[in-house]
């Protein structure tokens, strides 16, 4: 049993405002939970290497799904009864509905003798979370990750930046409650409970806020649990490092499969280069993941995703087969490159290349990351014209110290956004223009390298004059005088016309090719029509014709905080079913169909239309703004044609 001195402490909330079921942080990660959890688990375990652990050694990370007794959930009668007094303060509506499922997953577990649903994750060859004995040092691991909400306290080397990344593991519980069990390597240790509910009243009628940690409430605080002996034994661990439960684990039926895929996807690097090994364990189901195997998995989990439902998911796709390949191929046409990275002459630690070029490659494609090993962003936009993928690392080795000012490493870090997959030069606002600079020296080297193993060329460029307009340039996107030159080739793909009117060619033929990263979700292949073919709908009928509309005005500014495009215009007459079709447009000039995931005109969804964003109807001479997603969140250069029903 528990020690009566340790309870669930909710604050009173006094004036402060209601809060409902919705919480921000948590629906950060709702849309991908496995791949989220796995990015902000795993990053923090890699920051917190033990510091006497030798360099061929792993950190290595255990996800096991698992039952834990009832009675050894940390103050679960009183939590029930706080879950049924949030039903109360909000007797209907939305909050009601969420927080009665709450409910009725702990009457079926916290009231009764039964076993909870858990998944535990635990790290090892970490210095477990440093701090627990230090109840004021909010510079501590310990404090960041259980003692404050939205807040980091990484060092200039760690890989999390925002501070959100712990509500990752909350997408998971059916009772919003986490637990969290260290042991530190100077022998230090603590338990605690978070839990995560909604306003409510206590049996004084007093309004509580509502959030709390488990623990000996003090004045102003909630103290951890530092002697193992108050603790039950599943909570009891003899080495350093750090045990987190999920209590009221959400799982589903392929949910090893679905951590595994994540784990490769995000760190196959880290796993490459043997310093990560991950478990994953249900029952007698048990994945084993590290670098003597990781070729295998990798071949593996590349047939689990074409056929599980991530391969039609706008935000995940399996790109690793890619750069493993580019990493691992010893031909003629792989190269690795490891030098020291310079800014303004200044050096700033080392980086590696890796790359792959030849007829075997399909794509202009290279990963780029940082010391940590964590897939970061894809970096599309070069142009030249050869083919090739690879992966570019700032690992920041042999720089003057760990402050983003010496260490590329550190410096990107800073550019992060909290869904650590871009780097952009807002989010380090304080250095913002050498932070775009850096940003595009990165884009140079590779560039430039690249170009170093180019044969010569054999085709003359043109500097195409009048796209500047329709194009993103390499910049933040969000300035009214940013422009960008496009350098095409003096001989562009067609677009191919198709009939309009009678005795017309010029209407548009809307299949494009597809850009290679996002999959079909229609499942068919679009029939070309030949030039002079009437094309008939399934009535029979002629299908109306699209004309060219010259647009005016026209920006693509890039909105990195949400990763959407705003696609700002005006036409100078009132057209009726506006089709615009969106270009992605390569750094070699060539062209594909944007993937685009939605479009948006003053909040509403707008419809497609053979790849066209449809526009029922547009004034003359207004300014129009469309919210465009590209799938994955891409960030790519546009080209924007529009054409008008006749």
């Amino acid at each position: 049993m528990w020690n009566a001195d340790y309870q669930w402490d909710f604050p009173l909330a006094g004036s402060g405002d209601d809060v409902g079921f919705n919480e921000t942080g948590i629906g950060m990660f709702k849309s991908q939970p496995y791949p989220s959890l796995a990015k902000e688990i795993i990053q923090n375990v890699l920051d917190a290497r033990g510091t006497s652990v030798s360099d061929d050694e792993p950190v290595k990370v255990t996800f096991t799904s698992m039952e834990i007794d009832k009675d050894d959930i940390p103050g679960a009668e009183q939590l029930a009864d706080t879950i049924d007094a949030c039903c109360k303060y909000y007797p209907t509506g939305d909050n009601h509905d969420k927080i009665m499922q709450v409910k009725k997953y702990s009457d079926e577990h916290l009231r009764q003798n039964s076993k909870i649903p858990v998944l535990k994750i635990s790290d090892f060859n970490t210095t477990g979370l440093t701090g627990v004995e230090k109840l004021d040092d909010k510079e501590s691991c310990w404090y960041g990750l259980v003692k404050s909400f939205s807040s980091t306290n990484k060092s200039d080397g760690s890989s999390g930046s925002q501070g959100v990344g712990k509500f990752a593991t909350y997408t998971f519980t059916k009772l919003r409650t986490v637990l969290y069990s260290t042991y530190t390597e100077d022998g230090h240790r603590g338990f605690q409970g978070k839990t995560i509910l909604i306003t409510f009243r206590d049996e004084q009628g007093q309004k509580r806020v509502n959030k709390a940690r488990f623990g000996k409430p003090v004045q102003e605080d909630v103290l951890p649990i530092t002697t193992e002996s108050e603790l039950p034994e599943v909570y009891h661990r003899d080495k350093p490092g750090t045990d987190i439960y999920i209590v009221g684990f959400e799982k589903d039926d392929d949910w090893l499969q679905q951590m595994a895929m994540s784990v490769i996807e995000f760190f196959f690097y880290a796993i490459y280069k043997g310093t990560l090994e991950v478990d994953l364990q249900d029952d007698a189901d048990n994945i084993h993941i590290d670098k003597s195997n990781l070729g295998k998995q990798i071949d593996e989990y590349d047939e689990y995703y074409n056929n599980s439902d991530y391969v039609n998911d706008e935000n995940f796709q399996y790109t690793v087969p890619i750069y493993w390949k580019a990493i691992t191929d010893d031909s003629k046409n792989s190269y690795h490159v490891c030098d020291t990275f310079k800014y303004n002459n200044k050096p700033m630690g080392n980086y590696e290349l890796y790359l792959l070029m030849g007829p075997d490659v399909s794509d202009r494609r290279i990963l780029e990351m940082r010391k940590a090993g964590m897939k970061i962003r894809e970096d599309t936009k070069f142009r030249i014209p050869p083919t090739f993928s690879g992966i570019f690392i700032a690992t920041g080795e042999g720089a003057k110290s760990l402050s983003p000012d010496d260490n590329i490493s550190s410096f990107l870090r800073m550019c992060e956004n909290p869904s650590h997959d871009a780097w952009s030069a807002a989010n380090y606002s304080e250095q913002k223009t050498k932070a775009k600079g850096i940003i595009n020296r990165i884009h140079t080297i590779i560039t430039d390298f690249i170009k170093s193993k180019m044969p010569e060329a054999t085709e003359d460029e043109v500097k195409a004059y009048g796209i500047n307009e329709l194009l993103i340039s390499q910049g933040e996107g969000n300035e009214e005088n940013e422009k960008d030159d496009a350098f095409l080739l003096a001989n562009p793909k067609p677009v191919e016309i198709g009939l309009g009117t009678a005795g017309s060619t010029k209407t548009k033929d809307l299949s494009r090719k597809s850009n290679g990263r996002g999959k079909n979700t229609s499942g068919k292949k679009k029939k070309k029509t030949q030039t002079g073919q009437k094309r008939n709908n399934k009535h029979g009928n002629k299908k109306k014709s699209v004309a060219p509309v010259t647009l005016e005005s026209v920006k693509t500014p890039f909105d990195e905080s949400r990763g959407v495009y705003r696609l700002i215009f005006t036409s100078p007459v009132d057209v009726k079913n506006l089709h615009l079709s969106i270009d992605s447009v390569g750094d070699d000039g060539n062209s594909e169909s944007a993937d685009i995931t939605e479009a948006l005109m003053d909040g509403t969804k707008l419809g497609f239309q053979d790849d066209c964003i449809v526009v029922p109807e547009v004034k003359g001479n207004e300014k129009n703004v469309i919210e465009i997603s590209l799938r994955g969140n891409r960030r790519d250069r546009l080209e924007v044609s529009a054409y008008g029903e006749s």
